[in-house]
């Protein structure tokens, strides 16, 4: 985080594409990450909260433990050790998609 000014580092993960890299941008990119996170992880306990000036996002659970998240891979590791199970982001339930098992034969 800029000590001068309170914004975010630079944009380093794929989320932040198509946003500038300036302050502005910055935060819209968190803000972006924050909301797809949020989306994705409903009904598991865990939200996801970007505060402006903030050089992360911050993960919490029901109990109020919290893990910071500076990318998208960050959701996921920090998921886990909040929930104290491992969440595969490729799991139909994350992805929208239906579950596909091999034809019997």
């Amino acid at each position: 985080m800029c000590s001068g000014c309170g914004t975010p580092p630079s944009n380093i993960d794929w989320y932040s594409a198509g946003v500038p890299d300036s302050p502005g941008g910055r935060i819209q990119a968190r803000t972006r990450l924050a909301r797809a996170a949020n989306a994705v992880l409903t009904g598991s306990g865990l939200s996801v909260t970007f505060y402006q000036g903030a050089s992360s996002l911050s993960m919490r659970n029901t109990g109020g433990a919290t893990e910071p998240v500076h990318t998208l891979s960050d959701v996921w590791t920090a998921a886990g050790k909040l929930s104290g199970i491992h969440l595969d982001p490729l799991a139909p339930r994350f992805t929208g998609r239906p579950s596909v098992s091999p034809a019997d034969d």
